[in-house]
C-alpha cells in the first residue's frame, strides 16, 4: 500500500501545478484534496492507526497526535490559489518524509499490538 501510494503521488502529484498553469484553479484544488491530502491522510493512517485505514479524516482528531491533526487542518484550508503550491509542496514533503518511517514489518507490529488482548 505504501509503495502504491508512493506511485500515486509521483504520478498524479504534479497534477496540481498543471492545473494552476492551466489557470484551471478548481482542477488545481480538486487534484490537491484527492491526490495529494487524500494520500497524505492514508500514510498518516498507515503510521498511527494501520488497522483502521480508509477511515479518511473522519475520526484523524482522535488517533493522530495533536500537532500532526493541527498541521493537517493547516495544510486542508486553501485560502487562494496562491497558497495551493505551497501547500502542495509543503504536503508532498511530509508524504515522503511519513513514507520513509513507515515499513511493512512496522505497520504489522502495530497492527498485532492493536489488536483484541492488546490493551
Amino acid at each position: 500500500r505504501r509503495d502504491r501510494l508512493s506511485r500515486r503521488i509521483a504520478l498524479f502529484g504534479p497534477l496540481v501545478s498543471k492545473e494552476l498553469h492551466r489557470r484551471n484553479a478548481l482542477g488545481a484544488l480538486e487534484a490537491y484534496q484527492r491526490i495529494v491530502l487524500d494520500s497524505l491522510v492514508q500514510m498518516l493512517q498507515m503510521r498511527y492507526t494501520p488497522a483502521h485505514h480508509g477511515f479518511n479524516v473522519r475520526y484523524a482528531r482522535h488517533e493522530f497526535p495533536p500537532e500532526v491533526v493541527g498541521r493537517l487542518e493547516e495544510l486542508s484550508y486553501v485560502g487562494s490559489q496562491e497558497d495551493l503550491p505551497a501547500k502542495c509542496r509543503t504536503a508532498v514533503e511530509w508524504f515522503r518524509e511519513t513514507a520513509e518511517e513507515v515499513g511493512e514489518a512496522d505497520i504489522r507490529s502495530r497492527i498485532r499490538h492493536s489488536g483484541p488482548g492488546s490493551a
